[in-house]
């Protein structure tokens, strides 16, 4: 196993809770979320430009539509964006304004369904997959912390992550219908949570590590390949992006540390990057 370290992050954005990086193809562009910050943020890596969104609530995923804009995870359900009209009304509603969940990780399928999970007290979260027509369906009950989430490359398979069980799960998938079974462990941490992930084009797994410290690069049966370790405890996802997809980008948190922590992490919250060997794919878009 080869292992790397990164030292200064890419942009020292100061990120409560960044989450969720995404690679536009078109744009040439990354998006990802402040979720605490309730902030949604764009780079342009061709012109440094940095540019921030105030979605006036907690968001907390999202997905690129074909038809333009964002599909996001607000706090209890999901929502269009465009820079032009902001954040518009609920399109769907999973919980009610008082429940303590509240929207978490999510990722669009090859198919251009949105699978969108929540987080909550101990086994009362879930993980939902949601039609290009907005009709929804609870597909994993009883979740934590519902976090990454990738197919692979064959659409066979589709991973998925509760950080609560610190495990990385691999489901059968049925592209057609959409369907998942068969749940099997393909790797338990023993130091941090694992939390957001990507699959490369060769079908290896990228996984950011919560309290970790670190990124890891797995094969699709959990053996370790690369670990890249990180200036800050809560690296929290991570996307390949770039022209050739051989930019690494991953995001971080700050929230939750204490001021000794924080001292010690004075880019806890920052976006880092990293330059890997190969390539990733183009993200999927939601609609049919």
């Amino acid at each position: 196993m080869a292992r790397y370290e990164i030292s200064t992050p890419l942009l020292d954005t100061h990120n409560i809770l960044g989450e969720g990086p995404v690679w536009h193809p078109a744009e040439q562009r990354l998006y990802w979320l402040d979720i605490d910050g309730c902030l949604l943020q764009t780079y342009t890596p061709e012109t440094g430009s940095y540019q921030k969104y105030d979605l006036g609530q907690r968001c907390g995923a999202f997905a690129f539509r074909k038809t333009g804009g964002l599909l996001v995870a607000a706090e209890r359900g999901l929502a269009y964006w465009d820079e032009r009209s902001g954040l518009s009304e609920y399109l769907v509603r999973f919980y009610e304004d008082d429940a303590p969940q509240l929207m978490n990780d999510g990722k669009a399928d090859p198919t251009g369904r949105f699978w969108i999970g929540s987080k909550g007290s101990v086994g009362q979260s879930s993980l939902f997959r949601v039609e290009p027509d907005f009709s929804w369906e609870t597909v994993i009950p009883g979740a934590t912390i519902s976090n990454g989430l990738d197919w692979s490359l064959d659409q066979k398979c589709m991973y998925y992550i509760d950080s609560y069980t610190q495990s990385i799960l691999k489901y059968r998938y049925n592209p057609a219908s959409g369907m998942i079974s068969d749940p099997e462990q393909v790797f338990r941490s023993d130091a941090g949570k694992p939390d957001g992930m990507t699959l490369d084009s060769e079908g290896n797994l990228w996984v950011a590590f919560w309290d970790g410290a670190k990124v890891l690069h797995l094969d699709p049966i959990g053996r370790r390949l690369d670990e890249i370790s990180m200036p800050v405890s809560r690296p929290t996802s991570v996307c390949l992006g770039g022209a050739d997809y051989r930019d690494l980008y991953i995001s971080s948190a700050s929230v939750g540390l204490d001021a000794g922590q924080l001292e010690a992490q004075p880019y806890a919250g920052a976006l880092f990057s990293f330059r890997v060997d190969v390539p990733g794919r183009p993200c999927n878009f939601f609609g049919g």
